[in-house]
Order: structure tokens, then sequence, then C-alpha cells
């Protein structure tokens, strides 16, 4: 299937939102910005495409958001904790929703 089947419905908002790290090191958006670009909060939305023109997409129960921080206690160490069902409510970082117009090639 052509990738573009898997994707057109799609919203496609156009912000750095790629987090990486690795030791002491890392790369992506900057903290201070808004986190999700998503006007619905879905747990697992991600499809994973490649240049070879096929895509993954995971089905397991995992997925990492960038938390949205109480100002008052930014500076104080997170507390670890699981959040279970579908909405996790304010602590999934929010910004304004972003679409792109879809021109066919």
């Amino acid at each position: 299937h052509s990738v573009l089947y898997h994707i057109i419905s799609c919203n496609i908002c156009h912000v750095c939102s790629q987090q990486t790290g690795a030791g002491a090191e890392g790369s992506g958006q900057p903290l201070a910005s808004p986190g999700s670009c998503l006007e619905e909060f879905r747990k697992i939305p991600f499809i994973e495409c490649h240049g070879r023109g096929t895509c993954n997409y995971y089905t397991d129960s995992y997925s990492y958001w960038l938390a949205s921080l109480d100002p008052e206690n930014m500076f104080s160490k997170p507390r670890p904790q699981t959040v279970k069902g579908d909405c996790p409510g304010s602590i999934v970082s929010r910004c304004q929703v972003c679409m792109k117009q879809w021109q066919r090639p």
C-alpha cells in the first residue's frame, strides 16, 4: 500500500517535537515549547514510515509524552508515575493545533 493511504486523513503539524537523549547530550524541541500538537489525545498516535515506502505501527501499551509541570514545583525532582486509562488529564503538554492543507502530488 502507498504511504499516503495510511496518513491521508491525518493532521500534519509543522513543529519540532522529537526529543532524543543519550547520556549528558540531547536534542529536539526546547522544553519551554509546547509538547503535543494533537487536537485530541491518543495514547499511541504514531506511525513510523521508512524511505523504502513501508510503514510500521506499534500496538504495545507504551507511549512517551512531554509532561506539563506545575510551575510551583518545576525544579523539584519529578515523581515517577504510570497513568492508566484513555485520558491522562492535565499531565500531557498541549499546544495550539495546526493543520497543513493536503495537495495532490
